[in-house]
């Protein structure tokens, strides 16, 4: 059996999200550790929950100062849709 490395998950809060059309949702998470170290147009693997598939979502801003990162998301498939029905302040895992 081949072991490969842990994947570390952190939980990051939602601390806001808004509506701009029936399926785009601008979320923004609270992830003073990501925000520290991407920019604009990296990516951040989100799991909705523990049996969801690991989903790369692009990075539309950071900001390090307030320790946040905001993703435009459409809601396609199952994941999407979970995770643009999710409330503010929801935890959700990252990695």
């Amino acid at each position: 059996m081949r072991r490969g490395n842990p994947i570390n998950t952190i939980m990051n809060k939602i601390i806001s999200k808004e509506q701009f059309s029936e399926k785009v949702y601008c979320i923004e998470v609270e992830a003073p550790l990501i925000a520290s170290s991407c920019r604009a147009g990296n990516f951040i693997i989100v799991r909705v929950d523990k049996n969801s598939e690991r989903v790369p979502y692009t990075i539309a801003k950071a900001n390090p100062e307030k320790g946040t990162l905001t993703m435009v998301i459409q809601e396609v498939g199952l994941s999407s849709t979970k995770l643009c029905q999710m409330n503010v302040a929801t935890k959700l895992p990252t990695s």
